[in-house]
């Protein structure tokens, strides 16, 4: 998979200078990242991992085809890592979504931000959605949180929709690397 140099330039504008980091065992996905130049890594070693970890600003793990025992070694990371900021993308569908909270007529919102990518609205695709939930030891909140599940994180902490192309880059300006998409 190759992607052009204005790519490339696009996305480098876009989220600055974080330095990113990506797990998986996925060839098309680590293709497409050695594209990018972000850092791969396809190894389940909790050593590695956390020294890799000190050379990035943003570890992205693809959890779709990895082994069972990175399940062990993500939370074992989760656990030794306090000061760092957590951010889990979930796949879900627009049946639990519905399931869990309703929303208004679309008609009686104004065009959201989170929809539009450069000015323009985009058509986004309504039947499948990715829920993502930070983590933060010391300074997320967890009142109304029961388990680690879509449905309740959607039902007791979401609190609306975003761009995968904005999403990334709210997580560089929580790191301090991009300006805030919106402002």
């Amino acid at each position: 998979m190759m992607v052009s140099l204005f790519t490339y330039f696009i996305i480098t504008y876009r989220f600055g200078s974080m330095k990113l980091g990506l797990i998986s065992s996925c060839s098309s996905i680590t293709t497409l990242a050695d594209s990018l130049d972000i850092k791969t890594l396809n190894t389940i070693s909790t050593k590695v991992i956390l020294e890799t970890m000190n050379q990035l600003d943003v570890l992205l793990v693809d959890m779709s085809d990895q082994p069972n025992q990175m399940n062990d070694i993500m939370a074992e990371i989760l656990d030794t890592t306090p000061d760092l900021l957590k951010c889990t993308v979930m796949h879900g569908t627009m049946q639990q979504l519905q399931q869990e909270k309703q929303y208004d007529k679309e008609d009686d919102k104004p065009i959201q931000s989170g929809t539009t990518k450069n000015g323009v609205q985009v058509d986004v695709l309504e039947s499948d959605y990715l829920v993502c939930a930070y983590y933060h030891d010391g300074s997320t909140r967890r009142d109304n949180v029961h388990e680690f599940s879509i449905q309740d994180i959607v039902k007791n902490g979401c609190n609306g929709s975003i761009l995968a192309w904005h999403y990334l880059a709210e997580i560089g300006h929580k790191l301090g690397h991009v300006p805030k998409y919106g402002a």
